[in-house]
């Protein structure tokens, strides 16, 4: 199986920024800060039955806070959203200025961006599902292999502001005891195997859903290195088995059903034609006409002369005949650019099956 394989390349262009004049603008904010520190209560904006939403925290009994790693912790707080009002200097600066300016009466002008983008609409508590979020944040345990942890939510109202504590409850973690790699039946399945040695699911680590991520990109690029262009890396499913026992887990890497034909064929560099000149207002006609050299087994093709065809076709690294490397395919991109002429480079290839 082989393919045409063409490189194009863009002139470099150039543009100019205007930076606007923001003097008037400081002063008014600075006139703001003084409005905003003697204001009174964000609260006496609410309606009857609402709440401010003020603060939320995340408790961990004693025995999950020796088990919960600072990069677990920081995931769970991602998933409490939506956030409280900004605090700037212990006020809520930014509501203040949306509870103090008037609805503007149309949507462009000073006090519609003074209200809409300087301020910031208040956050209720009726904004907040708790209960969704302590899903999420358990769901967030499960990726670190904390498997039936448990989350719960309380609200707790105080005049008109309300704080949410979501109180956790995390499992121990559990451990990779053993990884299963497809059976050796063809190629693809063969240089699957041939890597196993590097995998980066191995006994004894904790379970992690991003390393399964990555196992799962890393086999792929081990792939396309191999000449599978087409593969991806949502071909490779990893099953997990935790009924081993003693908070153990299985892993089984595998392939998924069906794939697609062009998934499971792995190409060959054909032809190669390199155009330096290339342009996107450039015809086909134009192409067709323009001079083309064969240097170095690749095509090279030119309407200017712009450049030497040494000077260019050093920087490509497939060769005909070869089986497609994608290390090949991001070194001549990067090449290219660094030869400081182009501001863009595309490779294209034309798979001939």
């Amino acid at each position: 199986m082989k393919h045409r394989s063409i490189i194009n390349n863009m002139k470099h262009a150039s543009g100019r920024i205007y930076p606007p004049n923001a003097g008037c603008i400081a002063v008014l904010v600075c006139l703001l800060f003084t409005l905003i520190f003697s204001s009174c209560s964000n609260t006496k904006y609410l309606t009857e039955g609402e709440y401010l939403y003020t603060d939320y925290e995340l408790k961990l009994d004693k025995k999950s806070k020796e088990i919960t790693t600072k990069n677990e912790l920081a995931s769970m707080e991602q998933v409490i959203l939506p956030k409280p009002n900004k605090k700037f200097l212990g006020a809520r600066m930014k509501l203040a200025i949306y509870n103090r300016v008037k609805e503007p009466k149309k949507e462009t002008g000073f006090k519609h961006w003074l209200k809409y983008k300087l301020g910031e609409p208040p956050v209720l508590l009726s904004d907040v599902n708790s209960d969704r979020t302590a899903k999420l944040i358990e769901n967030r345990l499960d990726t670190y292999g904390h498997f039936r942890s448990s989350v719960g939510d309380t609200v707790i109202r105080d005049k008109q502001k309300a704080t949410i504590i979501y109180s956790a409850h995390v499992a121990r973690t559990y451990q990779i005891d053993s990884v299963f790699f497809p059976e050796v039946k063809d190629r693809l399945t063969k240089k699957i195997d041939q890597t196993r040695d590097s995998s980066l699911l191995r006994p004894g680590d904790a379970y992690n859903l991003q390393v399964i991520k990555a196992e799962r990109e890393r086999i792929d690029r081990m792939l396309k290195i191999e000449g599978y262009y087409y593969f991806n890396p949502e071909f490779i499913i990893v099953r997990v088995d935790t009924n081993v026992g003693d908070h153990n887990c299985k892993m089984y890497v595998n392939l998924k059903r069906n794939l697609p034909p062009d998934a499971l064929r792995y190409f060959y560099i054909g032809d190669i034609y390199v155009y330096p000149e290339y342009s996107l207002n450039q015809t086909e006609q134009q192409m067709k006409t323009a001079d083309t050299l064969l240097v170095d087994s690749m095509y090279y093709v030119t309407p200017q002369h712009l450049f030497k065809p040494h000077s260019i076709l050093r920087s490509v690294y497939f060769q005909t005949g070869k089986i497609y490397d994608a290390r090949n395919y991001d070194l001549t991109l990067s090449r290219l650019i660094g030869l400081g002429v182009f501001k863009f480079g595309n490779i294209k290839f034309d798979w001939v099956i």
